[in-house]
């Protein structure tokens, strides 16, 4: 997970569980007290994995649910392509649904679709400006990392 202001950038090397979920939890609510007039997060998924169980499914829902009112807009950058990014766009409409969230959703499969609809979505709802060449920076550089070996290691 990285921020870059009011926007939170959460990078899926694998399948997540309950327990990422719960880590991304707490760090949701730490950014909310400190954005209380709302965010942007923007999950990118790198790599194909399995899609969550049903555990994790339901923590995501509870998540976002929590996170009403604070939680903006979503953008999720999905780079696999055919069955399973269909899968993946469905899994992530169906959590939107079932958490009756209230916030702006984007499907993307690139950074640049990000950069091109996210600035004015996140100004409009959080009244805070986003220039799109700055958060394109920040999301390359945040899209560059690799994912530990071991990602509990110090």
């Amino acid at each position: 997970m990285l921020a870059y202001e009011n926007v939170t950038i959460v990078i899926w090397h694998a399948m997540p569980g309950p327990e990422s979920v719960e880590r991304l939890r707490v760090v949701s609510a730490r950014r909310r007290q400190q954005y209380p007039h709302g965010l942007s997060v923007v999950h990118i998924i790198k790599g194909q994995f399995e899609l969550p169980d049903a555990p994790t499914r339901d923590a995501f829902v509870r998540l976002v649910k929590e996170a009403e009112g604070a939680l903006l807009v979503l953008a999720v950058v999905i780079t696999g392509m055919g069955f399973w990014a269909s899968a993946v766009r469905s899994l992530v409409t169906s959590i939107r649904v079932l958490s009756r969230g209230s916030f702006d959703l984007g499907l993307h499969s690139s950074i640049e679709e990000v950069v091109r609809w996210l600035p004015g979505k996140h100004s409009q709802r959080t009244g805070t400006p986003l220039a799109a060449d700055v958060i394109e920076r920040v999301l390359r550089r945040a899209d560059a990392f690799e994912q530990p070996e071991d990602p509990f290691a110090n």
